[in-house]
């Protein structure tokens, strides 16, 4: 897959990785979205809005462990782990589309405390209240 092996960003679950295409920029923010689609059977990875990669998953299984950011699993460990800084995690109940993971992305405002890179604007979908929108 492209990217693979790279520090291109990936999407995991069990036995599937999609990776984006781009690489990321240091010191600058990037908005990545993954969406588990079970009646389309794929997985899919946004990045700044725009699909990077899809991968067909046909067998969508139920979670047996906990969810997990900034890194993947392969066999009984941890892999792949995030080197940077993960923030405005949300989680949905269902798979977004393609316009609503566009409306998502927010431009970057101010600078990222301690590393000088910017850092995503406050508000927009989600806010910063925690909220877990529907």
């Amino acid at each position: 897959m492209p990217g693979q092996g790279s520090g291109a960003p990936p999407f995991t679950r069990p036995d599937l990785r999609v990776a984006s295409r781009s690489e990321p920029v240091a010191g600058q923010w990037t908005h990545l979205t993954g969406v588990c689609d079970s009646f389309a059977g794929e997985l899919r990875l946004f990045v700044n809005g725009v699909q990077e990669g899809s991968v067909r998953d046909g067998r969508p299984t139920v979670s047996e462990g906990p969810f997990a950011i900034g890194r993947a699993r392969y066999g009984r460990g941890p892999v792949d782990r995030f080197p940077g800084g993960i923030k405005d995690v949300m989680v949905f109940d269902r798979a977004l589309t393609e316009a609503e993971v566009r409306g998502l992305v927010r431009p970057c405002s101010g600078r990222s405390p301690g590393t000088g890179a910017p850092a995503p604007a406050s508000g927009g979908p989600g806010g910063d209240r925690g909220d877990v929108p529907r």
